[in-house]
């Protein structure tokens, strides 16, 4: 047995513990998935994605990462109902953890399963905006109106909003001005403003900023299943060291600044970037990486 054969055994080895504990969930009703979801594909692939992945060293997940976190990142991605094979989402290492970080793309997915969707919108400095506060104290766009012409300038603000997709319904609208976007780049895991995609193509990473805020200040306040929304909440992209740890859903997986110096940049000609890959700066998949 090669080495690269038995880091994928290993692999494949927790992944089934974990199916057989995610079996037991919704047999209790404890999780449920959607109807077009096939968990037993998606474990397969999580295990081939995850017998690649290093660190920043250059080691293997499965020998830096405890059991348990390899478990339990498994779990955070089979309980929303993705799949690393879709883009929808990359497994990390953080220090001695392997996590799961949840894709744009599967923000959407996830967002449609609770029969949501939402909208990004920058504001480019010279556009005409304004916005309400409701009664019950909501954000709501009343007007925004973006001469082409200012498109690839300076960003001032941005917005998203989260719509009901039966109904059209605006649920919630989250607005994040120029500082505040910059600040919480600052305070991303991983971030480095002088050599990152934030600057390249600062309005690509403003609106998948806003998204996750947004997404963030919404899901939170819904009635949707509890390990769901935890789920969600450990496996948003944009983890912030300043903000405290969402806590761990209690399931044994095999038992049943304004920042002063950021300046202010100037957008340059849209260039599509790809959202779901993993960021830079973190253990990831190394495609030549052959266990030692």
């Amino acid at each position: 047995m090669t080495e690269q054969t038995s880091a994928i055994v290993k692999a494949k080895n927790w992944a089934d513990e974990v199916l057989i504990t995610l079996d037991d969930m919704q047999t209790k009703g404890k999780v449920s998935f959607p109807a077009n979801y096939s968990l037993e594909n998606a474990m397969q692939a999580a295990y081939l994605y995850i017998s690649k992945v290093v660190d920043k060293d250059k080691v293997s997940a499965l020998v830096v990462c405890s059991k348990a976190s390899v478990a339990a990142a498994l779990l955070d991605m089979a309980i929303q109902g993705l799949n690393v094979a879709k883009k929808q989402g990359y497994f990390v290492v953080y220090g001695k953890e392997l996590v799961f970080l949840r894709s744009y793309f599967g923000t959407r997915t996830v967002l449609k399963r609770l029969g949501l969707d939402v909208d990004a919108m920058i504001i480019w400095e010279g556009d005409e905006f304004e916005r309400e506060v409701t009664k019950d104290h909501k954000y709501r766009v009343t007007k925004h109106i973006s001469p082409w012409e200012n498109h690839g300038g300076s960003i001032s603000c941005a917005y998203a909003v989260i719509k009901d997709v039966g109904t059209g319904e605006e649920l919630y609208t989250e607005i994040m001005n120029w500082n505040q976007i910059q600040a919480s780049w600052k305070h991303s895991k991983t971030f480095s403003y002088a050599n990152s995609t934030h600057k390249e193509h600062p309005d690509d990473m403003t609106k998948r900023t806003i998204t996750e805020k947004s997404i963030k200040g919404f899901v939170n306040t819904r009635d949707d299943a509890d390990v769901l929304i935890g789920a969600f909440n450990r496996s948003t992209e944009d983890r912030y060291e300043n903000e405290k740890p969402v806590q761990k859903i209690q399931i044994d997986p095999f038992t049943n600044e304004s920042p002063a110096s950021a300046p202010r940049v100037a957008a340059p000609a849209p260039v599509q970037v790809n959202p779901n890959e993993p960021p830079a700066g973190v253990g990831v998949v190394d495609p030549n990486y052959k266990p030692k």
